[in-house]
């Protein structure tokens, strides 16, 4: 009985050996049974869950490519393997909790661009893989307005909150206790204490988008700039601040100068500093500072404190060709997967006949 003692360290022995080398590249005797293949294959599978998968989920939530890169050159089956069940994977960046998903399907529904480009490659490397992607890989239809896009109710949300902010009269310099309230609830809309599923979260560009409109469309109502500068930051500047990191490092590089001049993303963009060099995100969940209290990101890679509102404008339009470049580079992603599928396919045909 003692000598069942080391069975947990010969497991993870086990693992750590088989994990350098690939878990799909493990040779299984050729005389064994299909039922000993699936079930020394589900034990491989179960330890890279409980070992990998969280670091290399996490990583991919915040955007970190150097890691997810190491980790797919030692185990590119990390890109399709199903995730433990209820999973929670917390962002330290945007302090998102939601629950995990297949590595692929979570990037695409975030609409991680660079993170899709990365992980693309290294479906080659794992049998009947780009199958299994292209059937769960949905891309909306890109309309020619992306405003079209944007559901209804988040126009009715952010104009009740355009109302809120229209009342204000900033008594002692300080918001009113029913315009905190209101901010208090967007707060836990774009922050649930709880671990909520990605489909059933907001869609956080959209409702980016359509935060600037109601601004714009609603300007009037405001009665004084002090207003409209409070509107910007609390509001438009929170709902960026639950951007993904991918987003978060093109603001910090200048919106205009990637969009319009098709810059790349520089060193301390890359770690979501803004060119005056605040940092893009909070420190933590809870503090009253940083983007969305104190500031909001403006066009071109700074901080707006109390010029936020003038940026609207500017910001708007360009912003609109950001969404619609991504929704089209990644369209022109799954179509080209779809492609290189169909040639593997038939060259597999022609090879049989």
């Amino acid at each position: 009985m003692a000598n069942n003692r080391q069975v947990p360290a010969l497991r993870d022995m086990a693992f750590e050996t088989l994990a350098k080398h690939s878990l799909f590249s493990v040779e299984i005797p050729a005389e064994s049974t299909p039922d000993y293949h699936e079930k020394v294959m589900g034990v491989f599978v179960q330890m890279l869950n409980e070992k990998r998968m969280p670091k290399f989920l996490h990583a991919i939530a915040d955007d970190d490519r150097k890691t997810v890169k190491e980790m797919l050159d030692v185990n590119p089956e990390l890109i399709v393997i199903e995730p433990p069940k209820r999973l929670e994977i917390e962002s330290k960046l945007t302090w998102n909790k939601f629950y995990a998903e297949k590595a692929f399907t979570m990037a695409i529904k975030r609409k991680q661009l660079e993170m899709v480009k990365l992980m693309l490659p290294y479906l080659d490397q794992i049998e009947n893989s780009k199958a299994e992607v292209l059937a769960e890989w949905v891309v909306p239809p890109i309309a020619d307005d992306i405003e079209a896009s944007i559901p209804v109710e988040y126009g009715i949300y952010l104009k009740s909150l355009v109302n809120v902010f229209a009342e204000e009269r900033f008594s002692d310099c300080k918001l009113s206790q029913k315009t905190e309230a209101a901010l208090h609830s967007l707060f836990n809309m774009l922050l649930p204490k709880k671990a909520v599923k990605l489909d059933d979260y907001i869609d956080v560009e959209l409702f980016f988008l359509a935060a600037c409109l109601a601004y714009r469309n609603n300007d009037k109502a405001f009665q004084n700039q002090h207003q409209r500068n409070a509107f910007c930051i609390r509001v438009i500047g929170l709902i960026q601040s639950v951007l993904p990191p991918e987003t978060g490092k093109v603001f910090c590089q200048g919106l205009y100068y990637v969009v319009k001049e098709n810059r790349k993303i520089s060193a301390r963009a890359d770690s979501l500093k803004l060119s005056d060099d605040m940092p893009f995100y909070r420190s933590s969940l809870q503090p009253r500072v940083g983007l969305g209290f104190d500031f909001m990101a403006g066009n071109a890679g700074t901080s707006l404190s109390r010029w936020g509102a003038s940026s609207i404008s500017s910001l708007l339009p360009i912003w609109k060709n950001y969404l619609k470049q991504v929704q089209q580079a990644l369209g022109a992603l799954r179509s080209d997967c779809s492609n290189s599928l169909t040639c593997s396919l038939q060259n597999a045909s022609s090879r049989l006949v």
